[in-house]
């Protein structure tokens, strides 16, 4: 019924951007579980922000693009057995470490070190550590 109502015009937006996506999500009879499992991981990956933290209107925005607007541009293909994290996520992670990539999760990052505009090391959360590359990233957790 929300994105029924969401016109885009200022007055709607504005009502909309009041309230975060989670409570728009609970508002409308959306399960914990479709929260969790699905638009969680959407909104993290598309807005880099879960749902507490996300206005509807901006949240709607987003949904709409994927949903209703380009649907013919993506394929989307579901998981037959458990989570993108144990499906997908933790056997790249598991072959990233065999290969000697050093995995830091919930490490903050305070200070790249550069030289000749190539990082050479990263001073975080838990000390420095030396190093060719860097890849920061923001987990699917939330």
């Amino acid at each position: 019924a929300a994105m029924l109502d969401f016109n885009r015009t200022p007055e709607i937006f504005d009502l909309y951007d009041r309230m975060t996506a989670y409570e728009l999500f609970r508002r409308v009879g959306v399960t914990k579980r479709l929260v969790d499992d699905f638009l969680r991981p959407t909104l993290l990956v598309g807005l880099f922000k879960p749902p507490e933290e996300l206005s509807a209107a901006v949240t709607m925005e987003l949904l709409y693009f994927y949903a209703l607007a380009h649907q013919t541009s993506f394929d989307v293909r579901w998981l037959a057995r458990g989570t993108v994290q144990t499906t997908l996520l933790k056997p790249l992670a598991d072959r990233l470490v065999e290969m000697g990539v050093k995995i830091k999760p919930r490490t903050f990052v305070t200070q790249l070190t550069y030289e000749n505009e190539q990082v050479t090391s990263v001073k975080t959360s838990e000390g420095s550590v030396a190093c060719d590359a860097v890849v920061l990233a923001l987990g699917a957790g939330g």
